[in-house]
């Protein structure tokens, strides 16, 4: 019985030396793998880090070796993916690109959250001319950790001028990937195929104002309306009335043929209109919106609540021909009763030299500045029959 008892006793000793030998090499190998591994040769964790710690070495150099590290853990953790790592860059040091891309995959399905390896396989589809694999997998890399999904832009610039890459976008539009959004956004800035950005913009609405503001600067409003017009759902220019959104109920549609609102000062409820405050200083601009109207007669109409003083300031609806300084009509918002009223003007677009017109509320300061406020229910542009 003693000596069993001594026989336990030692296997219970031995097992807290084993535990406490293992809790410190767990928390040991993160800082100093080669410390651990002097004790403890075959630990899986010491050197996975300490190949880790020689990959970087390597990477930073371009200097690759074999590495008998890989071969030891491989054989402690034949599932373990750095190893892989190690001979794919290898591989590919020699030139051996075939088989790095396998090592590199094996890696991969040995650890689909390696993001080493993903970014990899990405830069490899792109040398190979692969765009949209190249996409992907720059998916797959934002998917482990989604914090990527705001750098990468530029890179996944470059991939889309790869063969493929635009489509692969769209793919990534389609499945919803908020990230690809952004990438549209950027292509908006620089990219030179206009036809191949209206359809991805068609993917990504958000994005839609930079397109459609790019094509005002660099095409003219005339293509910049027909694109806009062909983003809306029905799409026929002809049957678009002006301003677009006339009664204020928040369409979706991009600016700056949509209204363009100073959210400090104004918003947009769908159930009243318009609702705006004016405190009788300065000149702000509160809503806007370019029009495309044919040259013509026309009437301008609104229909609006809210007590105004003219003394107090005064909200203007002021129409003129886009980058013109002189208006085509201005309609005052003047209601002393507060009650319901509507306000009409008329005005003529010239036949030369207003290919489109800015409608915009404005504000005019008072002689005794004081709080104004508005509700605009509804806004219109008639053509006068002769």
């Amino acid at each position: 019985m003693l000596f069993l008892r001594l026989g336990m006793a030692a296997i219970w000793i031995a097992a807290l030396v084993t535990a406490a030998a293992m809790s410190w090499a767990k928390a040991r190998s993160p800082q100093d793998p080669a410390s651990v591994l002097g004790i403890m040769p075959s630990y899986s964790d010491a050197l996975d880090r300490s190949l880790r710690l020689d990959i970087d070495q390597q990477v930073a150099t371009g200097v690759f070796h074999d590495s008998d590290t890989a071969l030891r853990l491989g054989q402690v953790e034949p599932l373990a993916d750095w190893p892989f790592v190690q001979l794919a860059l290898l591989k590919a040091s020699r030139g051996e690109t075939g088989e790095a891309e396998s090592l590199m995959l094996s890696a991969h399905r040995r650890n689909p959250r390696n993001l080493f390896a993903i970014g990899w396989l990405a830069q490899y589809d792109a040398e190979q001319g692969d765009g949209a694999g190249a996409l992907g997998w720059l998916d797959r890399l934002i998917a482990v950790n989604p914090g990527l999904g705001e750098q990468v832009h530029a890179i996944a610039l470059g991939y889309t001028r790869e063969e493929g890459g635009l489509t692969g976008l769209a793919e990534l539009l389609e499945a919803g990937r908020p990230w690809a959004k952004n990438v549209v956004g950027e292509l908006n800035k620089s990219s030179e195929d206009l036809p191949a950005l209206l359809e991805l913009n068609r993917l990504a609405r958000n994005q839609q104002d930079g397109y459609i503001n790019r094509l005002m600067k660099e095409k003219g409003p005339e293509a910049a309306f027909i694109a806009w017009a062909s983003l809306l759902d029905g799409g026929d220019p002809a049957a678009i009335s002006w301003p677009f959104d006339s009664e204020f109920e928040g369409l979706d549609a991009p600016r700056p043929f949509n209204w363009t609102i100073n959210r400090d000062l104004t918003e947009i409820n769908a159930e009243d209109g318009l609702y705006t405050v004016y405190f009788g200083r300065g000149r702000p601009l509160f809503v806007r919106q370019v029009m495309m109207l044919h040259p013509g007669a026309y009437s301008l109409a609104t229909e609006f609540s809210g007590e105004t003083r003219e003394a107090a300031g005064r909200l203007v609806w002021e129409l003129t021909c886009l980058n013109g300084n002189v208006p085509l009509s201005r309609l005052t918002l003047d209601n002393p009763s507060g009650v319901t009223t509507t306000a009409i003007a008329e005005f003529e677009v010239p036949a030369e030299g207003c290919e489109a017109q800015q409608l915009a509320l404005k504000g005019v300061p008072g002689d005794f500045p004081a709080r104004v406020r508005v509700t605009t229910r509804s806004i219109r542009i008639e053509e006068v029959q002769p």
